[in-house]
């Protein structure tokens, strides 16, 4: 299987003229960086027999890169990180607190009042942003791929030496590396160098050992692209080059001593030209543009048969009302790619079948779909030896990509998990035949894993936690669960009307997409400010909108 050699953190020595990383595990070595010309290189120096006694240091995780801003840069690295679990051996982590350290300083003339107020503007939009409490990274476990690609890698170097020669970025899956452009000013080619970088994906993990007993282990891993990523109103839809909001990319992974099991699933926003404006409704009027969908839509899925294989879509808007036209503009235009694309359609309105508390009615969709689950299948790997490979994949979607549909991915991923333990049912003695039913106490695991994996998209993209996830955890929807959505909408209302300008800023900056100055509403502290002062209007509109949720329980996504 293809692995990463990353150096496991390392000290941080700050002088005035230069910066050094010394790694724990080589610390004959350091990264030097120049802070007068940028430069950097590595020394063979044993760094604490010439370091002056006014030395700062710190102990780091790991770089994330460097970034340029307006007439400085500053050198991003991780200094607290804990340990989600082990993959196959690998240990991954999640990014607790990072530090920006300048490098060349920006004090002279050059360096004016409006620059410096900008650059501070800056540094804390890239900051919140680094507070997303759902970047992951492994030192040896490349993260960007799932496991088939993972080893489709292994498989090529092992046929083609010359490879082994290629920086180790060249084998991520640049779609969901979140930190590519932070690392563009190094060297990558440098093997060496290269070994000081982390790749972090933005997402969800969740890693549980021995979950299903008999040495059964469980892991689920959630990767958002960095293409047209963004936040809810902001981002809706397709581009140009067939790029969505909101795609990620969902593996479940099932594991014993050396077989691993993996099923891949994808979410992303309707693949249309639509956004909808932010404004003083909840739910604003979708407005779709007058562009070439189907050009577009084709290099999308073209994209997708090309990584994935046969491509399954499942939709789930409503019928009626605002999402009404989208969903008949979609389906049209899927009649239209059909002709030419081996590509099933499955529309699915969740709020009409699943009304009146009728969740069970959410079983008809897995039916319709269930010849091409099977046919799809997941991967399968014992060792070395590749025994199964999945050839398909579901997309799924709503008009968040949110809430029905982390519904719906969790319950196809029990149905293929079901699938998944047959593998180790096959001939075991021991194991005879495998039932979830059998396995109560992991069941609420995976109900609750799904759950979680569900809050943390959600906040990435919306703001808030999911909706919809007492149903997620227990099996059922509940009046308390269907309080809760009503109070989390209220709050992704504020969010997505006042503060997402400056979150979708500060993402663009992050991943090197900005053009422009932030939104005139930049600073969350004048913003608080602002909305505290309508305290009266918000308790009525908390309590109407409770109200209001308890007895329609489909008024929100």
């Amino acid at each position: 299987m293809h692995k990463l050699n990353t150096h496991t953190g390392g000290t941080l020595y700050e002088t005035p003229s230069k910066l050094y990383i010394q790694p724990h595990d080589e610390p004959e070595e350091a990264l030097v960086i120049n802070r007068q010309t940028g430069e950097i290189s590595l020394s063979q120096m044993f760094l604490n027999d010439f370091m002056p006694s006014n030395t700062k240091t710190q102990p780091i995780n790991g770089i994330i890169g460097i970034k340029h801003l307006i007439d400085s840069s500053y050198l991003i690295v991780i200094t607290n990180a804990s340990l989600v679990g082990n993959i196959f051996g690998n240990d991954v982590y999640k990014i607790d607190d990072t530090l920006m350290i300048p490098i060349k300083s920006a004090k002279g003339p050059s360096s004016t009042t409006e620059q410096a107020k900008w650059r501070a503007t800056y540094l804390e939009m890239l900051d919140s942003v680094l507070k997303t409490p759902s970047f992951y990274f492994s030192y040896t476990y490349d993260l960007t791929n799932c496991l088939q690609r993972n080893h489709s890698i292994a498989a090529n170097i092992k046929m083609d030496s010359s490879m082994y020669t290629l920086e180790p970025y060249n084998y991520c899956d640049k779609r969901f590396l979140w930190n590519d452009h932070l690392l563009s000013n190094f060297d990558r080619s440098d093997f060496r160098i290269a070994r000081y970088l982390i790749t972090m994906i933005l997402g969800f993990v969740s890693v549980n050992m021995n979950a299903l007993g008999h040495g059964l282990n469980w892991t689920l891993i959630s990767r958002r692209s960095v293409r047209r990523a963004g936040t809810r109103f902001n981002s809706r839809g397709i581009d140009r080059d067939g790029n969505v909001a909101n795609f990620v990319e969902t593996e479940q992974i099932l594991d014993r001593e050396n077989t691993r099991l993996s099923f891949v699933q994808i979410r992303g926003s309707i693949p249309l030209f639509w956004s909808q404006k932010p404004g003083y409704k909840y739910k604003p009027k979708i407005e779709i543009h007058n562009e070439n969908h189907g050009a577009a839509m084709e290099k999308h899925i073209t994209e997708l048969q090309s990584i994935y294989g046969d491509i399954s879509l499942a939709c789930l808007i409503d019928q009626r009302g605002h999402e009404g036209n989208l969903a008949n503009e979609f389906g049209q235009k899927i009649v239209q790619i059909q002709k030419y694309y081996n590509v099933r359609y499955h529309y699915f309105d969740f709020h009409k079948e699943c009304s009146k508390m009728r969740w069970n009615r959410l079983s008809i969709l897995i039916e319709r779909m269930e010849e091409e689950l099977l046919a799809h299948g997941f991967f399968g790997v014992n060792g070395a030896d590749v025994f199964r490979r999945q050839t398909g994949v579901v997309r799924s979607n709503c008009i968040d990509s949110l809430d029905r549909t982390n519904v719906i991915q969790s319950m196809i991923a029990q149905y293929v998990l079901q699938l998944q333990l047959s593998v180790f049912a096959e001939g075991a003695v021991n194991f005879g035949t495998i039932r979830l039913i059998d396995f109560p106490i992991f069941m609420d695991t995976f109900k609750n894993v799904w759950a979680d994996n569900a809050d943390a998209l959600s906040i990435q993209y919306a703001g808030t936690p999911a909706l919809k996830t007492d149903f997620t955890r227990t099996g059922q929807r509940t009046h308390t669960g269907m309080l809760k959505d009503g109070l989390n909408s209220l709050t992704r209302y504020v969010c997505n009307n006042y503060l997402d300008t400056y979150r979708q800023d500060a993402i663009d900056l992050f991943l090197g997409n900005y053009n422009g100055y932030p939104s005139p509403l930049y600073r969350p502290m004048e913003l608080v400010v602002s909305y505290t002062s309508t305290i009266p209007l918000t308790i009525v509109m908390t309590t109407l909108v409770a109200l209001y949720y308890i007895f329609r329980w489909d008024l929100f996504e």
